[in-house]
């Protein structure tokens, strides 16, 4: 995971057991980004960037999967651990909820918040923390 990261480029390293990190390969995702974060079986990198337009792509060949058009900027994004769900929080006070494996909109949830910075699941996928703007946090749905 990589937060409020500012760059185009994703550069994806990895250390396998005691080794050094290595240089794995980059991809241009072409838009500023907030967050970008791995599933669960880090087969899929989910991209919430500066635009209107959000990413997950295939760690397998680096392509594009899919692109979300939130309408809004996203700060975070995360896969739950059950891998069902994508979150995306937005700029716009809402989280909105994707199937991770149609990416079809499940939910849109409206926050307290002016600006939602992070999202987080329970780690049996039931929950949903979200922090923003605003004295609370606020867990649910």
């Amino acid at each position: 995971m990589c937060s409020i990261a500012r760059f185009m480029i994703v550069l994806l390293l990895w250390a396998a057991g005691d080794a050094a990190w290595v240089y794995v390969t980059k991809f241009n995702v072409n838009q500023v980004i907030n967050e970008a974060s791995y599933s669960p079986d880090t087969s899929k990198i989910s991209v919430a960037t500066d635009s209107n337009s959000h990413y997950v792509y295939s760690t397998g060949s680096y392509s594009l999967l899919h692109t979300y058009a939130a309408g809004s900027k996203a700060l975070t994004t995360k896969f739950s651990p059950d891998q069902n769900y994508i979150a995306f929080g937005l700029q716009n006070n809402s989280v909105t909820l994707l199937n991770a494996n149609t990416y079809a909109p499940i939910t849109a949830l409206s926050t307290l918040f002016s600006e939602v910075y992070e999202v987080d699941f329970s780690s049996d996928s039931s929950k949903i923390l979200i922090c923003g703007t605003g004295t609370n946090s606020k867990v649910g749905y």
